[in-house]
């Protein structure tokens, strides 16, 4: 896997704009499974998601004689990279990402003569659910080309500039190894649903409280598998806070189907 340069000419923003006229010229296909509500916006969901997992840490802070929780809360963000043909007219964004875990092994401490804790095996594994939102603005160009590529839809010629965001949600083990220090390392992998929409978006002509700025003068999207994977460290606990401990890793979300041209690198967060 490697970054595509946008100056390369195989994946130019012409490139990226001829994608989103194919799928604006005929989007019905490419949005019957799985449709999302009308109106449903990310803000919303990502609140509700965050007071879950607030109110679900506390219960995920007691530690038994194994030494690891049996239940993990995270949540994270920060900026995401993405790769592929589909990304080369998209701009650098940024995620927003939440989860859970049940431990389905933990393995159970041990003690020295002296009564100090060890561990022959020092390999946890958990069931990791995991739902991550993603949003890149389009290059420059790029909506007005695609715009303009397609004149049977009068609306579509307002565009000035465009989004895409990513919905995910995917599931799988992580492997964590404890350490006798605060810096322990994880490894973690799965499989789930990936949902990308494109919007075209223009200038506001009806005022900005009957209609908000950069309204939405056309949609597309695809539905699809994905893969996750990747590998992090969590530092900590820290017990000044309740037993969070911070992550870093690094991940990829590789989009199957009508996805399978993008893929999505997110960020750091804390855990419980």
């Amino acid at each position: 896997m490697r970054l595509m340069k946008i100056s390369d000419p195989r994946y130019s923003a012409r490139r990226f704009a001829g994608v989103m006229t194919a799928v604006l010229s005929n989007p019905t296909p490419t949005r019957q499974r799985f449709p999302m509500p009308r109106g449903l916006r990310a803000g919303p969901m990502l609140l509700l998601l965050a007071c879950a997992l607030s109110t679900a840490s506390f219960q995920c802070r007691a530690q038994d004689a194994s030494g690891s929780p049996k239940y993990t809360v995270d949540v994270g963000g920060g900026w995401a990279g993405l790769y592929g043909n589909y990304a080369s007219g998209l701009k650098s964004g940024y995620n927003l990402h939440g989860g859970g875990g049940i431990a389905l092994y933990r393995a159970e401490k041990e003690y020295d003569d002296q009564g100090k804790p060890v561990s022959a095996n020092r390999w946890s594994i958990y069931l990791t659910a995991t739902f991550l939102f993603n949003q890149s603005g389009f290059q420059p160009g790029v909506a007005v080309e695609a715009a303009g590529s397609n004149p049977q839809n009068p609306k579509l010629l307002s565009a000035t500039n465009g989004r895409t965001k990513f919905f995910s949600a995917t599931l799988g083990p992580t492997f964590r190894y404890a350490t006798k220090g605060r810096v322990q390392p994880y490894f973690f992998g799965g499989y789930g649903w990936m949902r990308r929409e494109d919007q075209l978006t223009g200038e506001s002509i009806e005022g900005v409280i009957y209609q908000p700025s950069g309204p939405v003068v056309g949609v597309t999207g695809g539905n699809s598998g994905a893969f996750a994977g990747g590998a992090g460290i969590d530092i900590g606990p820290f017990r000044a806070l309740g037993g969070m401990k911070v992550f870093a890793e690094v991940g990829v979300l590789h989009g199957l189907g009508i996805n399978s041209g993008t893929t999505l690198a997110p960020g750091v967060g804390v855990r419980w």
